[in-house]
């Protein structure tokens, strides 16, 4: 079973800071002096722009694990953006001085500005990144994350296919590379991707989901519920799998199954889900539905912000 910095890191990986903050709040409530967790802590807080929680944090990490470049990295992004530009050079010398490399130094800012949302200067650094070294495929990949949130599905498509030029088999960039196809409504083309994916490593719970909701599109059900189990099975405490394969039943008016699957959303995720829920047409079939309305009605007011 996943641990909770397993799970925290996994959906920071995504950049779904709500969904990781949690984990990681748990993570360094059991192991107060476990460094990792409270970097990842701290890098979640920068992420989400929360700069007195987050130097806390990194703070309490680069004294346990001082070696770790990473952690005076997030400190000198995180000065950088509160103005005090000399802590900034100071921490970002101190990374120098643990030998990460100029080509990393700004790959690593380039992606702490992605996650923050700041996409001019994520994409000055990277690309600083790669006119220092043009042969790292990650710095590509990231670029495309870059076109990626700006809707672009053409360039990332192609900063993608010069990522996997370079590293063809990183599952990573494949699976980025279906997304963009599917977004793109080019569904055979994704799921040929989203195979590809498998037969390079079959254990991404996110490729599985992708695939489901690609048979979805599809209108091969069956298979999306198989896809979508597949995804459970590997990471069971994400709530996308159980919300799309709600989706799935509700389509087929297997309603009674739409609904478990939907409450098991609601309690793994009960912010997102009561954005989601009265909106995707998906599960139109349930809003009429009285128990779907209790459902609705107990886990969002739970949820509202009082006035």
């Amino acid at each position: 079973f996943m641990k909770n910095l397993d799970i925290g890191n996994t959906f920071l990986g995504f950049f779904q800071q709500d969904l990781a903050l949690d984990y990681l709040i748990k993570a360094v409530d059991e192991e107060p002096s476990n460094g990792e967790a409270l970097l990842s802590l701290g890098k979640c807080y920068l992420y989400d722009n929360r700069f007195a929680e987050a130097e806390e944090n990194l703070s309490k990490s680069a004294e346990l694990i001082p070696d770790n470049s990473e952690v005076w990295l997030l400190l000198g992004v995180l000065c950088k953006n509160k103005n005090r530009e000399a802590d900034a050079v100071k921490y970002f010398n101190k990374t120098q001085e643990l030998g990460l490399k100029d080509d990393e130094l700004f790959r690593i800012i380039g992606l702490v500005y992605l996650a923050m949302g700041k996409l001019v200067e994520a994409e000055e650094n990277l690309h600083r990144s790669a006119q220092i070294a043009p042969n790292i495929a990650e710095t590509y990949y990231l670029l495309a994350r870059v076109e990626r949130s700006r809707d672009d599905f053409e360039r990332t498509k192609s900063l993608l296919l010069k990522a996997i030029e370079l590293d063809p088999d990183n599952v990573t960039y494949w699976y980025y590379l279906g997304s963009a196809h599917y977004y793109c409504d080019d569904f055979e083309k994704a799921l040929i991707i989203f195979k590809k994916c498998n037969s390079i490593n079959d254990k991404k719970f996110e490729v599985w989901n992708d695939m489901g909701l690609t048979y979805l599109q599809l209108e091969d059900y069956e298979q999306a519920k198989k896809c979508l189990l597949r995804s459970m099975e590997l990471t069971p405490l994400h709530f996308r799998p159980y919300y799309n394969t709600a989706c799935v039943y509700s389509i087929t008016g297997e309603l009674d199954n739409a609904l478990e699957y939907l409450e098991k959303a609601f309690q793994l995720c009960s912010r997102r889900v009561c954005v989601l829920s009265p909106k995707d047409h998906d599960l139109r079939n349930l809003w009429n539905n009285p128990k779907f309305v209790h459902m609705f009605l107990k886990y969002c007011n739970e949820n509202k912000p009082s006035a």
